[in-house]
């Protein structure tokens, strides 16, 4: 991995720790930058989302997110995210139940800034 390599995939895990607090803190301007326009967010139940109707998912009560990232591959303007997310929801059906999940990410450089533009999230056994 070259210098610059590196400091890319440094550069994506802050974009996804920033994505995840800021849906923790509901900063909803943040998220949205770190959307891209494009963005396919499939959630672990299988359902798909895009960037609109994401954050609009987001806006009801995260009580927390632990992330933890396990490789960042940069390909350019592209970089494939894997690694585990337990997540859970301060009310509804789920309140208060960790969700343990898997995660696979496409983020991409737009314009300087990294975007997450691919999610496909499924349980973790």
């Amino acid at each position: 991995m070259t210098a610059q390599t590196i400091s890319q995939a440094s550069a994506v895990r802050d974009a996804e720790e920033r994505r995840c607090r800021s849906i923790t803190d509901g900063d909803f301007e943040t998220l949205e930058d770190l959307l891209s326009d494009n963005l396919i967010y499939t959630h672990a139940s299988g359902k798909a989302e895009n960037k609109a109707e994401f954050i609009a998912g987001r806006k009801r009560s995260v009580h927390s997110i632990v992330r933890d990232v396990t490789d960042v591959r940069v390909f350019g303007d592209v970089a494939l995210v894997t690694g585990q997310c337990t997540l859970t929801y301060a009310e509804g059906p789920m309140g208060g139940k960790p969700i343990r999940t898997l995660a696979f990410q496409a983020w991409m450089n737009e314009a300087g800034t990294w975007r997450l533009i691919g999610h496909l999230g499924a349980i973790k056994p």
